[in-house]
């Protein structure tokens, strides 16, 4: 339960969330949080795509829903026509034994949508590889993703409760975004400088969902979700930044570049 010194600052974004939380959705494969980081790229990690029990990706068709709303869903559901990922699997991470270090560096994906967009575009943010003061620095940082619902560490904002399933006051348990309305922190970088500790509150569901910020106006993706764990904090989960997201260094802004140009 990854939450900024214990509490749960998540809000409810609303049936249909405003810009730019239209660039985030549901990844519909494993399951988890994805960002459109390009007009038919979207950024996620490596474990909501994976099969753990199998040791192989899950089995397709993927399909990614901007914007879903329980059911509804504004531009549809874009279907997968191909991915990238780092060596995740390769590295042993879907088995006993791997540790944060090898496994949260390989923990990102980048998805391919089919060139079919018949309800038009939701749009995409913009991407950036920051270094670690210009990260902590980074204006209104914010982290939506779609939490799993009707377990202890769902998100409950004081109307609405993700926490149980059914009675008067439960929320239901599909698919919404909550995102922390406030500036989130960040700590520090680990793992050679391929992620970072944050304090943007979290739990399972969220894996593979942004944290990016605002540069005037302009929105810059600067890493996605993989833990919502501490390792580097003590008296976990009562820290500032108990949580772990594969940062976007050089290498990744490069794939993420190489893939708009090759899929506009």
């Amino acid at each position: 339960m990854g939450l900024s010194y214990g509490v749960d600052n998540r809000q409810f974004l609303g049936f249909w969330p405003s810009w730019p939380y239209t660039t985030v959705g549901r990844v519909h494969a494993r399951g988890g949080t994805g960002t459109l980081v390009g007009r038919r790229v979207v950024l996620t990690c490596a474990h909501c795509i994976t099969d753990e029990v199998a040791h192989a990706y899950w089995p397709q068709p993927w399909y990614f829903v901007p914007r879903q709303s329980n059911t509804g869903a504004p531009w549809g559901s874009l279907e997968v026509q191909g991915f990238m990922v780092g060596s995740y699997i390769a590295t042993g991470c879907t088995e006993i034994g791997h540790g944060w270090a090898e496994c949260v560096p390989q923990d990102w994906a980048l998805l391919v949508l089919k060139d079919n967009f018949p309800l038009g575009h939701p749009g995409w943010l913009g991407y950036a590889s920051l270094g670690l003061q210009d990260t902590i620095n980074a204006a209104n940082k914010r982290s939506p993703g779609y939490p799993c619902c009707g377990n202890p560490e769902s998100p409950f904002d004081g109307t609405l409760d993700c926490r149980v399933c059914g009675g008067p006051t439960a929320w239901t348990c599909s698919d919404f975004q909550w995102s922390q309305p406030s500036n989130c922190s960040i700590g520090g970088f680990e793992y050679s400088d391929l992620a970072f500790t944050h304090g943007c509150d979290m739990s399972p569901g969220h894996s593979g969902g942004p944290i990016f910020y605002d540069d005037g106006g302009n929105y810059y993706v600067i890493g996605e979700n993989s833990v919502q764990m501490c390792t580097t904090c003590v008296g976990a989960p009562n820290t500032a930044n108990p949580n772990l997201a594969r940062r976007i260094d050089n290498n990744l802004y490069g794939f993420i570049s190489f893939l708009r140009a090759l899929y506009p």
